[in-house]
């Protein structure tokens, strides 16, 4: 050993790597490539999109869970207090509390991100007719099948 450190690494084991390789690939196996580890080719396929489609289910538990906090009454009467104001006024609502809280929640159910566009997705692509039914959505088709 000398009081050079460089040089002492250099020197010490040039041949660690190539016995580290070696080491590794002894114990392995060739990697069968159809076994996804319990996940289905279009999960892997998809690049981490949630690209599956919410069952009406759980459209359905997620809309009786909205009703069931109340806060659908609380915008009425948020808004009503709001419209009170002079020259207050708004567009009427294309989607309703009700559909975008639904949305958000079933996007929260897979630690999926509450952006707009997330829930844009989920409107256009990712319900069922009946959901879509459900929440009053029918105006929204899935454009990936029109494509």
């Amino acid at each position: 050993m000398t009081n050079n450190r460089f040089t002492d690494n250099l020197n010490f084991d040039t041949d660690r790597l190539a016995k580290l390789r070696a080491t590794m690939m002894a114990d392995s196996a060739v990697p069968d490539p159809s076994d996804f580890g319990g996940m289905s080719a279009a999960e892997v396929h998809s690049g981490a999109r949630a690209d599956y489609v919410f069952t009406s289910q759980q459209v359905a538990l997620a809309h009786s869970r909205v009703f069931q906090t109340g806060i659908l009454d609380k915008f009425v009467a948020w808004r009503s207090e709001d419209a009170r104001v002079a020259g207050a006024s708004a567009r009427p609502t294309l989607i309703s509390d009700r559909a975008i809280l639904v949305g958000l929640l079933l996007l929260a159910s897979e630690s999926g991100p509450f952006l707009i566009s997330s829930l844009a997705v989920v409107f256009q692509n990712r319900l069922t007719p009946e959901s879509r039914a459900l929440l009053h959505l029918v105006c929204f088709v899935n454009l990936r099948s029109a494509i």
